[in-house]
């Protein structure tokens, strides 16, 4: 099974928060990827926090996760689509989506807020890691 991780997700797993253990143990046994887009929002919240980005990409490397930078005419046109369909929801979560559907996988995340109505109109497979 593959997963496109969100930006929570992986801020998650760098923090310790909740739930970084079970991101811990997909990252051992699924094929990751990750959105540059939504990459550019974990580096945000380092530079954010005050938190060290010097080996930043280097460390999302050692994890194994795969970065996509899919940006052709068809990739965000269906961003575009997504974000108009589902309204109140990030470009970034649009990106996400799009990817994982591109990828035929599930979007890790841990954001019910936005997400939830994503899973029930069947936009995307959704997998909620707390």
């Amino acid at each position: 099974m593959k997963l496109v991780l969100d930006a929570c997700s992986l801020i998650a797993y760098f923090n310790d928060e909740e739930g970084a253990e079970v991101i811990k143990q997909y990252l051992k046994e699924k094929e990751c990827f990750i959105h540059a887009v939504n990459l550019c929002e974990v580096y945000y919240d380092f530079l954010k926090e005050k938190q060290s980005v010097a080996n930043f990409l280097t460390d999302v490397s050692k994890l194994g996760i795969i970065i996509r930078y899919d940006l052709d005419n068809l990739f965000w046109m269906q961003v575009g689509i997504l974000k108009e369909k589902i309204r109140k929801i990030s470009f970034a979560d649009c990106f996400g989506i799009a990817l994982a559907n591109k990828l035929n996988a599930s979007l890790l995340t841990a954001d019910h807020h936005e997400l939830e109505k994503v899973e029930k109109m069947q936009l995307c497979s959704i997998e909620f890691f707390r």
